[in-house]
């Protein structure tokens, strides 16, 4: 059961049902949409991967599709605002305060800043055959870091859930194919992609999808936590404190370590292009994703310990300025390498 008020001014919170799915996302019932939801709406329904709302019911019971809700903001700091525009033109606010409990294995990875920033740098080493390829899968106006959080967003194939990750165990020395889901992992799934993206026989509306998974799927196997596993569900059942709030350690690795850094984008854009110098781009443009991902697994195997010890971030760890420091530089260089592979897989792929 999550929690909600109608407004900020509330002092006495009202409970919201939400469905808690076994896939990948909490799946709303096929209803027709209608204008203005319920203050506090009856039900809101989150994108598990991402956090943000996908929509919410209104005072006639129905569902109103996210596609038909102004862009929200991500769960961040228990809220979610849900904007939308009335048909009389009035903009109804809604927010809801939540607290979530357990979220699914990986999710929201990198969170908004971290898939935006690894997209926009991608896009800007792009050669022009690539850019102009990408532009005509996605359409005028929309960039690689508009699409970056489609995959975590997206409702078409509700069980995509294991395709973000991989769990290698902490005490393998490199990525195997054995640890790959049937259903495939983040290492198969990039290969896939490329492929259809690769093949001539292809439709558009394919190449278009293969394209969000790609991009959102690099970034993903980057993030460290997203391959290494020491049974917690990459971190999810390793419950800490974060600056004395409680958290668990993937939550912390996906977003709140880079939210306290800064959570302006600006600057996040600024410190990966740092990273991403000429003779760094040269080095990370190279390699498989199978290579990539031991990458991530040997980071890992430190994102599970305290910094400059041996000792495992036990349950209950407060998790402060000592690990942020630490952490933080592997994170930007993550995001970074990122960003180089995803361009650089593009412009492999679209110079055929």
């Amino acid at each position: 059961m999550l929690r909600a008020s109608a407004s900020p001014r509330d002092e006495k919170p009202i409970a919201i049902p939400i469905p808690i799915p076994t896939n990948h996302y909490h799946e709303p019932p096929v209803l027709p949409p209608a204008s203005g939801c319920l203050r506090p709406p009856t039900d809101i329904y989150l994108s598990a991967a991402s956090g943000t709302a996908v929509g919410c019911r209104n005072e006639a019971g129905a569902f109103i599709t996210r596609n038909e809700l102004k862009k929200g903001d991500q769960v961040r700091n228990d809220r979610v605002r849900c904007e939308r525009k009335a048909s009389g033109g009035v903009r109804e606010i809604i927010i809801i305060f939540l607290f979530i409990a357990a979220l699914p294995s990986h999710a929201m990875s990198w969170g908004w800043i971290g898939h935006r920033a690894a997209a926009k740098i991608a896009e800007d080493h792009l050669t022009p055959r690539a850019r102009a390829a990408v532009a005509d899968l996605l359409g005028p106006g929309v960039r690689l870091a508009d699409v970056a959080t489609w995959a975590d967003e997206q409702q078409e194939i509700p069980q995509s859930a294991p395709w973000h990750s991989v769990n290698v165990p902490l005490n393998e020395s490199r990525y195997a194919s054995r640890f790959c889901s049937p259903r495939g992992c983040v290492v198969s799934k990039i290969g896939e992609f490329a492929r259809v993206l690769r093949n001539p026989a292809a439709g558009k509306a394919e190449k278009q999808r293969a394209l969000k998974f790609l991009v959102h799927f690099i970034a993903d196997l980057h993030q460290p936590l997203h391959v290494g596993d020491n049974g917690t569900r990459g971190g999810n059942l390793l419950q800490v404190r974060f600056y004395g709030e409680g958290s668990n350690l993937h939550k912390v690795w996906d977003y709140q370590i880079m939210e306290r850094h800064t959570k302006n984008l600006g600057v996040w854009l600024w410190d990966l292009t740092f990273e991403a110098n000429p003779k760094r781009v040269a080095e990370w443009s190279k390699g498989t994703p199978e290579e990539w991902a031991t990458e991530s697994l040997n980071l890992a195997k430190s994102a599970y310990r305290l910094p400059g010890s041996q000792a495992w971030i036990l349950p209950g760890t407060n998790l402060g300025t000592r690990y942020s420091g630490a952490s933080l530089p592997g994170i930007r260089k993550q995001l970074a390498k990122a960003a180089i592979r995803i361009a650089w897989v593009l412009n492999g792929i679209f110079s055929q």
